[in-house]
């Protein structure tokens, strides 16, 4: 692909979107493999047997080669279908949080499996309800759930309804899960828990709880844009000149009488001629 685009000739035959788009596809298909293979605790190429970064190169670069493989297909639906999924305006054109949702979905089904996995490996027979680490495990896989189901709600909610989620159910949702993650995160990586080691568990547990901050924030802002642009409306100024305004007796607002007036001004002119 970098031979395509660096000579008209070859651009010509592998640059088009026939092409191009498969390619693409393999790339985005491969690179979540590799992240599965490279950082999946227990059995990852890239941790040790408890689930913390052996190999840092090859943990952190998997997830860059999955964040450069997504830069690529965004590249391509612009090319082939004029769509930019980054700069959509579907992410910032009424709400802030839509992001946000997306992420709390991904992190949270990492958590889940991750979860998941190390319930797998070590807890098994009878016993297992009874130790620490088997009960926190649990923990991380119905946070995880919870967390998967509440995100795609909101993230399904917003698509179908054109990003018109209710406020309040969007406020509570985004409440009740910071609280969820609040413990998530104190139970599941703390020292006895499955994510003390350094890796994915870890990572998106923190993640997962730093992302609902980010919603109740968004929410926020959201609140007083709203507000604000409705006190805007009501204190709309005008350009006109405040008009005259004549009670019953003829009078021009400052209490004076239009025969008063005239008055005054015959007098000052016999003072005048006087003179």
């Amino acid at each position: 692909m970098i031979a395509s685009h660096s000579h008209p000739s070859l651009q010509s035959i592998i640059g088009t979107t026939k092409v191009e788009g498969p390619i693409t596809l393999v790339i985005l298909i491969f690179s979540i493999i590799l992240v599965a293979i490279i950082t999946g605790p227990g059995h990852g190429l890239a941790v040790d047997e408890d689930g913390s970064i052996a190999y840092g190169n090859q943990y952190y670069f998997s997830w860059i080669a999955l964040g450069n493989a997504i830069i690529i297909s965004d590249k391509f639906a612009l090319k082939a279908w004029g769509i930019r999924i980054a700069t959509s305006s579907l992410w910032t054109s009424t709400t802030r949080s839509l992001k946000f949702w997306v992420g709390i979905a991904f992190s949270s089904l990492v958590v889940m499996g991750s979860s998941s996995e190390y319930y797998g490996r070590n807890c098994h027979g009878d016993d297992d309800d009874k130790t620490s680490f088997c009960s926190r495990c649990k923990f991380g896989i119905a946070s995880g759930i919870i967390g998967v189901l509440a995100a795609g709600g909101i993230v399904a909610t917003k698509v179908v309804r054109g990003v018109m989620t209710p406020f309040l159910v969007e406020l509570g949702v985004a409440a009740v899960l910071i609280i969820l993650y609040g413990f998530e995160v104190a139970f599941v990586t703390d020292n006895k828990g499955p994510g003390a080691p350094l890796g994915n568990l870890y990572y998106f547990s923190w993640t997962s709880f730093l992302l609902t901050i980010a919603i109740l924030n968004a929410c926020h802002k959201d609140y007083v844009r709203v507000v604000d642009g409705g006190e805007r409306r009501e204190q709309v100024p005008t350009t006109e000149s405040p008009a005259v305004v004549h009670d019953d007796h003829g009078t021009d607002g400052d209490g004076m009488d239009d025969e008063e007036m005239v008055g005054d001004a015959g007098s000052s002119d016999e003072n005048r001629v006087k003179r």
